[in-house]
């Protein structure tokens, strides 16, 4: 009887040594599988974040791109701005050199026109003053004589002479054959007040007219009443 108990402690040991064994391998397994599916669990998690992070850096990658291709518009349009600055400020200064070429040469042609009217009025004088001898050395001496003289040189002096316009004439705007009308002003006299006109501005009074070389206070009391100054 204590043989058998004896053998079937034994036994229930052995199936209790199996059972753990058996169960030790199973827990082997199942931490094995576990295992394996922790790492599919990350492999796969670590894929998804590897996609993310190629988007991720794929975008950025295009945002970059993306500024750099529109900064470069902008330096490229600034540029150009630039440029077009420069070009319109040559043409700019382009056209002032030649607007000065043209005023310089507009004013040497007038002092031209000027000098060659005062070296035609000189002429003209010495042919008048001339022409005004021959008379007197023919004319009698005699009563009256002298006016007739007189009025033979104003007629000799004032030939070719255009009419004085109805109402004056305009100091600040006549032409040069519109103030020879005046009495008294020759050629020369006209040239000097075209000059001075240009030189210094509108006349505004008799006063500024009497500064010009060769009219002096007899000249004026002659134009006096035939010139305007609007």
């Amino acid at each position: 009887m204590k043989l058998h108990i004896r053998h079937f402690f034994l036994f229930a040991l052995l199936l209790a040594f199996c059972i753990s064994l058996s169960s030790f391998s199973l827990g082997n397994t199942a931490l094995s599988t576990g295992m394996t599916a922790l790492q599919k669990s990350d492999t796969t998690a670590s894929k998804k974040k590897s996609k993310k992070e190629a988007a991720a850096e794929k975008k950025e990658k295009k945002a970059v791109k993306a500024s750099k291709g529109k900064k470069s518009k902008e330096e490229a349009a600034a540029e150009k701005k630039e440029k077009k600055a420069v070009k319109a400020s040559e043409e700019e200064k382009s056209k002032e050199e030649a607007a000065t070429t043209t005023s310089k040469k507009k004013s040497k042609s007038k002092k031209a026109e000027a000098g060659a009217a005062v070296e035609k009025e000189t002429k003209k004088t010495a042919v008048e003053k001339s022409k005004s001898e021959e008379i007197e050395k023919k004319t009698p001496s005699g009563t009256g004589m002298k006016e007739k003289v007189e009025k033979m040189k104003e007629e000799a002096t004032g030939a070719g002479k255009m009419e004085l316009p109805v109402g004056g004439v305009n100091i600040n705007t006549a032409s040069l054959e519109e103030l020879k009308a005046l009495p008294g002003i020759g050629d020369a006299l006209a040239a000097k007040i075209i000059a001075y006109r240009e030189e210094h501005g509108n006349f505004t009074s008799l006063d500024e007219v009497e500064k010009i070389e060769g009219i002096g206070p007899k000249t004026i009391e002659k134009i006096k009443d035939y010139i305007k100054f609007r």
